[in-house]
């Protein structure tokens, strides 16, 4: 999502400036990252995965995509390359582009906020970086102290839920009616949570369901809506919700459809990842829940010593708790889930103190264009790594423009 957002803007950027620029870039083939118009150099569709052990089914698929992407860089170096977040693929392979291609201008998008766990691996990211382009305050401020040069460009889920409608429109669009109640589940966007998230989310949405409903005035319903984020799992998510006594609820596929979803909801239950900032944005109260393979979160804890105080990236970034998270054993407490999402629902001063907070992180994160932002920022650094004299001028009310030709990765 945030990949593709950046392709338009840098090829918007670079038409605007006059430069002739090619994107090659690693993702989906067909996916959104084409249509925004780069040419994939290797295909990762299906290999994203949390966890240790859940990560192993897609080793050979990932080494190997990762071995075709080298193999294009290496026969056609790139001017400039952009990691954007993925630290576990993305930091190695920064760290291999740097020795194998030293003329390369590294950028750093949406970097990596594992620092908030451990700063480990920051000095890595910042020796490879040219630019690290950061999203919020607090990270800014963590890289600039351990000498990486920092642009601040916000946030780019400001410029994903800008696009959304109200809530009122958005319930309109649903045919609601005004004493109807939403609850949004977003339970997966890897085939992995399908199995260990899903289920227990589920069932604290038929929970709710079923307390909302018994609670209501007459005529009024209550609906489960499932944004769904990958279309692959849609078949398996179908069978999943009918064994947990949703077989009703309506499954929203695509980016635009999915937004209004979230948007018309009055409470979501849902994963942790990007979709707890979106909802944040949105004002929409939750209640977050995410569980690895017991071997994984074995090795995390006795060996790894990962025990975060948060792991939702709301509540991570605000370091409070603006919402309700369980985690792993707490995660299964599908009761437990469904009465933290009630409390949303019906305590005013919980649901008032959950919106205040997210008014806190609406502002740290910033407005609208960080992906306009973001790509002045990286042509900038394909025309500095073209290694010519090249001059520089201001169009558009601040688009870095040049003449010249330029490559750029991702």
């Amino acid at each position: 999502m945030h990949a593709a957002a950046l392709v338009r803007a840098l090829r918007a950027a670079a038409r605007a400036a006059g430069v002739s620029l090619e994107v090659v870039a690693c993702g989906a083939q067909g996916g959104a990252l084409s249509e925004a118009g780069a040419s994939i150099i290797a295909d990762t569709g299906g290999t994203s995965s949390i966890g240790l052990a859940e990560a192993l089914p897609h080793v050979v698929p990932a080494y190997l995509a990762q071995r075709r992407a080298r193999a294009a860089l290496l026969l056609r170096p790139p001017d400039a390359a952009c990691l954007i977040d993925y630290p576990g693929v993305n930091v190695p392979f920064g760290e291999w582009l740097h020795k194998a291609v030293s003329s390369c201008r590294q950028c750093y998008y949406v970097p990596p906020n594992e620092w908030l766990l451990t700063d480990r691996r920051t000095p890595q990211i910042v020796r490879n970086t040219h630019k690290l382009l950061a999203v919020y305050p607090g990270e800014a401020s963590h890289y600039a102290e351990f000498g990486a040069a920092v642009t601040s460009v916000g946030h780019p889920l400001a410029d994903a839920v800008a696009s959304a409608p109200s809530r009122e429109e958005a319930r309109r669009a649903m045919g609601a009616a005004p004493g109807d109640a939403i609850i949004a589940l977003v339970p997966a966007s890897r085939a992995q949570e399908l199995t260990l998230v899903l289920p227990p989310l589920a069932e604290a949405a038929a929970r709710l369901r079923a307390r909302v409903a018994a609670s209501a005035e007459p005529g009024c319903t209550c609906r489960v809506v499932v944004p769904l984020a990958d279309a692959r799992l849609k078949s398996t998510l179908r069978s999943a919700l009918s064994r947990h006594g949703l077989a009703d609820a309506m499954i929203v596929s695509g980016r635009k459809e999915a937004l209004a979803a979230l948007a018309a909801a009055d409470v979501a239950l849902c994963k942790t990842g990007s979709v707890n900032l979106e909802l944040a944005l949105l004002g929409v109260p939750q209640v977050a829940a995410y569980r690895v393979g017991t071997a994984t979160a074995f090795i995390a804890r006795r060996l790894l010593k990962f025990r975060p105080v948060h792991v939702s990236l709301a509540n991570l970034i605000l370091e409070d708790t603006a919402h309700p998270e369980f985690v792993q054993e707490a995660a299964d407490d599908a009761a437990a889930i469904a009465d933290a999402a009630w409390a949303q629902l019906a305590d005013g001063e919980a649901r008032g103190a959950t919106l205040r907070a997210y008014a806190r992180l609406r502002a740290m994160l910033g407005g609208p264009g960080a992906a306009k932002r973001a790509a002045d920022e990286v042509l900038l650094s394909a025309l500095e790594g073209y290694r010519r004299r090249i001059p520089r001028d201001w169009l558009d009310g601040g688009t870095r423009a040049a003449e010249g030709a330029a490559s750029w990765a991702a």
